[in-house]
């Protein structure tokens, strides 16, 4: 997704990073998994994605913290959350 801009009081439109786009309000806090619920990985390849909160056009929805497959040499990049000249924005995550 391209970035979003919206004019603010002052007249600017805020520059949000690369694929992030606005979102109505700040990101709840994370819900915590206790280790002990923890899967086992899938297979040796296994990557750990932690839980992040994803926003799902109307509201954030919480994604728990699973185990992914099929990214071979490739690291997470956690969902990044900021605010810009009042306005709040949502950057996806993503494997790099």
């Amino acid at each position: 997704m391209l970035g979003v801009g919206v004019a603010t009081c002052a007249g600017r439109t805020p520059r949000f990073p690369p694929e992030a786009f606005l979102v109505s309000g700040p990101v709840p806090s994370p819900i915590v998994t206790r280790i002990g619920l923890l899967p086992l990985p899938p297979r040796d390849e296994g990557k750990w994605v932690g839980g992040y909160w994803h926003w799902g056009g109307t509201r954030f929805v919480w994604i728990p913290s699973h185990w992914e497959s099929g990214h071979p040499g490739a690291s997470w990049i956690a969902p990044r959350y900021g605010i810009q000249d009042g306005s709040f924005y949502y950057q996806l995550g993503r494997w790099k």
